[in-house]
């Protein structure tokens, strides 16, 4: 018997880059209201630590963190075939051309956007 999150009724596991505790507490709680097993994170590194613990079926990345990394981090989802998507309070971003196809959120945003961009971010998927 299957036991991953699609098993489960739920929309799969998601990691959240952001590095704001407020902020990231509060998308836990919508996220895993809304059906999604989430995992916060603040940086690069605890992404890491999270990622080659456990498989994730998307990621939403903030673009400035604690060190700066989020970039590593998308470059390792893409490699990987990860969905993700990028939200930010930095207006107009200059993401590096592997990225510039990835979905972006402004800061702030309702939860409806929120859940928008992932749906369109997870339909999208990772480009050929």
């Amino acid at each position: 018997m299957a036991t991953d999150a699609y098993s489960q009724g739920r929309l799969g596991s998601l990691l959240v880059m952001e590095d704001d505790p407020d902020l990231s507490g509060m998308l836990k709680e919508i996220l895993a209201m809304q059906g999604y097993e989430v995992d916060v994170v603040a940086s690069a590194a605890d992404a890491f630590d999270r990622i080659e613990a456990k498989a994730f079926h998307a990621a939403i990345l903030d673009i400035q963190t604690q060190d700066g990394a989020s970039m590593s981090v998308a470059d390792y989802l893409l490699s990987h075939r990860i969905p993700y998507m990028f939200a930010s309070g930095v207006p107009n971003p200059q993401l590096p051309d592997a990225h510039q196809w990835a979905t972006f959120l402004p800061k702030p945003y309702r939860i409806k956007e929120l859940m928008s961009a992932l749906d369109r971010t997870r339909q999208i998927g990772i480009p050929v």
